[in-house]
């Protein structure tokens, strides 16, 4: 066969360095070369296609250039835009066309097969095993972790990690290891002046990578993180190319068996998975071999590619006549239109073919104030710096005068809401609010948390998907989360319209959603309380994330327990942390927890469920079983001086002292790497005297308006 493919851009073929599309034409030639057949790398303006039996694009625009002039071609898919802007965008059209009016088309991850409407087939990436050769990896205490990319997401105001290295540096700071970066310049140093906080003193830059150049650092890693947003392609070329030189990968998912180890897009999932991973690094280097050689470029040409390439050749027959019929009837609509959504803001594409311009503005339905205003032609498009929901309004403007209205409306259609916080106790404040906006709205909600099994019965209306997953077809897209600026301690004021610090934690989505900020109690899965022998029970939960959470009066714990023995009841700790666990139980005061019944540990969630269930009251501190008892509508005690009484839920008795330093919480960002974190008095007399000064009496009486 003679096969053309077409040259999809000016970077050279194979390329040296950057260029994923050209690489993955460079290892089809190469591989249909060895197979016996002639390959050319063709520019779209020197084709003749009567020299080829095949003629291969890359790039929508060339295909419908190919459909124009009647020459038959086969298309490839390569562009994550379509998957991030969704169907109504001009991407997506101009790529679905492109497949259409194709002798065959390709999406290289399987999921794009049906956000395409069935028309591609699916195509896997390979790897080259002859230049990435397999060394195995050996357990290490300290491992080199790596990251590769071509960062970046087309139409955001800043470089959007798409490829999570933020996660990956910081988990690699915490840890103290070494980390290498592989990327472009350009992009990266971008990234960097806007995030100059993951300028980490043990992270090494690789700029503008040669092929060798790559190869080397592969060689010298020993653990990839590929904490990927979206990939047009699965499994991805670099997470391939890592496991061909034998290094275990840990990413979100990116096909049926990459990488070998999941994590989420979180900095903390991002820890946990190396430190799964470190003490079998060489179990897994091994395992990564196998599944290179799934994806040697040898066996995807041979068995996936090169078989429809054989059966075109069948010019006549009935489907292909059928086909180029179809091809030929099909007729563009000239006229301009503009495609509106609102995934990370408000963004609209001008569709069309004409030379207008349209000055296009986004107003609040409510207020009236326009938020944003520029213009627009055709084949361009805009996204509002505003995050958040609230009415929106896109006004167009022709050159005529004239107007066009496009108001929010996502009745019966696709909205995605992603909780960034993997937290239990932000997780159960948040969601009974994503059933308000679907009722509000009478929307399609698809929703990602960390704790899907806990609501998937209670919420049915709302489909549930692991947190990090990509989702298509959608209208609007929210993030829930706590979002700072560049510098790390002003809250971003294009994810929230006011300083979330000042409101309850449960007001943070109600301002993302622009909901009411009324307290809701979450419903969480059915669980039967514990069995206790007809005992009266209290439990307790001393722990926390950070130790500005604990009470840190000396006395407080050892009084309040035995206040509630000599009460009748019996006290169980049902904190995760174990009481056998020296380094947190230093944490308390000595002989806070004597005679004390240990339940505490790892356990199951729906264990600590039917724990809290069975007891007549929840003693706890500013944490996620706090809101869990909450949840489980068991009396709740809480004991915080670090965040103020309005930052949790109210239905509860709250201990606070007013009359001393208190509600850190709501004036600065917590340090999650400082254990001792105290802003204003760390390592003095008076550090954590927000807790210290709340004296066993006062919670005493606390219970007593309870028990």
């Amino acid at each position: 066969m003679r096969i053309a493919h077409i040259q999809p851009s000016v970077i050279r073929i194979p390329p040296n360095g950057w260029g994923a599309i050209e690489k993955i034409i460079w290892d089809y030639k190469q591989e249909l070369e060895f197979l016996g057949h002639e390959v050319s790398i063709v520019n779209l303006s020197e084709l003749d296609p009567s020299n080829f039996d095949i003629v291969h694009c890359h790039m929508f625009d060339q295909a419908l250039h190919l459909a124009e002039k009647g020459i038959p071609y086969f298309y490839s898919h390569h562009d994550h835009h379509s998957m991030v802007w969704g169907t109504e965008s001009a991407n997506y059209r101009l790529n679905l066309e492109a497949m259409q009016k194709a002798e065959v088309a390709f999406v290289h991850a399987k999921s794009s097969i049906d956000t395409f409407e069935r028309v591609p087939f699916y195509l896997p990436h390979g790897v080259n095993r002859n230049y990435f050769q397999y060394r195995i990896r050996e357990n290490k205490y300290r491992p080199r972790i790596i990251i590769v990319g071509n960062n970046g997401l087309a139409g955001t105001d800043k470089v959007f990690d798409r490829k999570g290295f933020r996660y990956a540096i910081e988990a690699a700071e915490k840890l103290g290891l070494e980390i290498t970066l592989v990327a472009p310049r350009e992009t990266q140093e971008r990234f960097f002046e806007e995030n100059p906080e993951l300028r980490y003193s043990n992270l090494n830059y690789v700029y503008d990578a040669t092929e060798e150049e790559l190869k080397n650092a592969y060689n010298v890693a020993d653990i990839m993180v590929h904490a990927t947003y979206v990939e047009a392609g699965h499994p991805p070329l670099t997470p391939l190319e890592a496991l061909s030189c034998g290094i275990p990968v840990i990413g979100t998912p990116m096909g049926e068996d990459v990488p070998l180890i999941e994590c989420e897009r979180d900095t903390q999932s991002v820890i946990e998975a190396i430190n799964f991973l470190i003490p079998q690094i060489k179990t897994y280097s091994i395992k990564a071999d196998e599944v290179a050689e799934k994806y040697n470029w040898k066996n995807i040409v041979e068995n996936n590619l090169l078989p429809w390439y054989l059966k075109s050749l069948d010019r006549d027959s009935m489907a292909n006549v059928g086909r180029r019929i179809y091809h030929q009837a099909v007729r563009q609509d000239d006229s301009d239109k503009f495609m509106v959504k609102y995934i990370d803001g408000a963004q609209v594409d001008v569709v069309g073919k004409s030379n207008r311009k349209y000055k296009c503005e986004v107003y609040d339905h409510n207020t009236g104030e326009v938020v944003f205003t520029t213009e627009l032609g055709c084949g361009m498009f805009a996204k509002s710096a505003k995050r958040y929901h609230r009415e929106w309004v896109w006004k167009i403007t022709d050159e005529e005068g004239r107007e066009y209205l496009h108001p929010y409306d996502a009745k019966g259609k696709r909205v995605y809401i992603a909780f960034e916080s993997s937290s239990l106790g932000d997780t159960l404040a948040w969601i009974p609010y994503v059933e308000e906006f679907r009722k509000l709205h009478e929307c399609e909600v698809t929703c990602s948390t960390h704790w899907n099994h806990l609501f998937k019965d209670v919420y049915p209306d709302i489909e549930f998907i692991p947190a990090g997953q990509v989702v298509y077809n959608i209208y609007a897209m929210y993030r829930v989360g706590w979002f700072y600026e560049n510098d790390g301690q002003i809250p971003h004021f294009g994810h929230h319209s006011r300083d979330f610090r000042k409101y309850s934690l449960q007001a943070t989505i109600c301002d993302i959603l622009g909901l009411p900020d009324t307290e809701i109690k979450p419903k969480i899965k059915n669980i039967p309380a514990k069995e206790n022998d007809g005992k009266k029970v209290v439990v307790i939960a001393p722990h926390a994330t950070a130790w500005a959470k604990y009470w840190h009066n000396p006395e407080g714990w050892a009084k309040v327990v035995e206040f509630l023995q000599l009460q009748g009841y019996e006290v169980w700790n049902i904190s995760k942390e174990p009481m056998t666990d020296e380094w947190h139980n230093s944490k308390l005061p000595s002989d806070a927890l004597k005679n004390v019944i240990d339940l505490s540990g790892n356990y199951p969630i729906e264990e600590r469920i039917s724990q809290i269930k069975c007891a007549s009251l929840f003693i706890g501190l500013g944490s996620g079983l706090s809101w869990l008892a909450w949840a489980c509508e068991t009396p709740v005690v809480l004991i915080s001086g670090f965040s103020r009484p309005e930052s949790e839920f109210q239905d509860c008795v709250r201990i606070f002292n007013q009359n001393v330093c208190n509600g850190c919480f709501n004036d600065y960002r917590l340090d999650a790497g400082n254990w001792q974190w105290c802003p204003k008095y760390e390592k003095t007399a008076q550090q954590f005297e927000c807790s210290k000064s709340i004296t066993p009496e006062m919670v005493i009486d606390g219970i007593r308006t309870l028990l």
